[in-house]
C-alpha cells in the first residue's frame, strides 16, 4: 500500500524560491548543468517534463537536506519535494529557459 503524504503548499513555494534564488556556486553550477542538459534533451527533440523533474529531484532532495540541517527544521516528505521540482520544470519551461 503506498504511502500518503500531505503537501505543505508555503513549505514547498519557500524551497522553490529558495534553491532558484540562492546565489552559492555549488548550486547555482548544479542548476545550470541542469539546463543545459535540459536544453541538448530539447534541442534533440527527446524532452520529457516527467524525467527533467526526476533530475531536478535530485537536485532539490540535496538542497532540502542541507537546508533542514542548516536551520534545524524538519525534513520534506518526497511528495513535497517532488512538488518542487515540478515547479523549477514549470518555471523553466514558462521562462522559455530550454531555446
Amino acid at each position: 500500500m503506498a504511502k500518503v503524504y500531505t503537501i505543505d503548499t508555503h513549505a514547498v513555494t519557500e524551497m522553490f524560491w529558495t534553491i532558484t534564488n540562492d546565489g552559492a556556486m555549488k548550486w547555482r553550477n548544479w542548476y545550470d548543468a541542469c539546463i543545459t542538459n535540459l536544453q541538448k534533451k530539447n534541442k534533440k527533440g527527446i524532452f520529457d517534463a516527467e524525467k527533467a523533474a526526476k533530475l531536478l529531484g535530485y537536485m532539490v532532495y540535496e538542497y532540502e537536506r542541507e537546508y533542514a540541517k542548516e536551520w534545524d527544521m524538519k525534513r520534506m516528505n518526497k511528495a513535497e519535494r517532488e512538488a518542487v521540482a515540478r515547479m523549477m520544470v514549470d518555471d523553466i519551461l514558462d521562462n522559455d529557459l530550454l531555446s
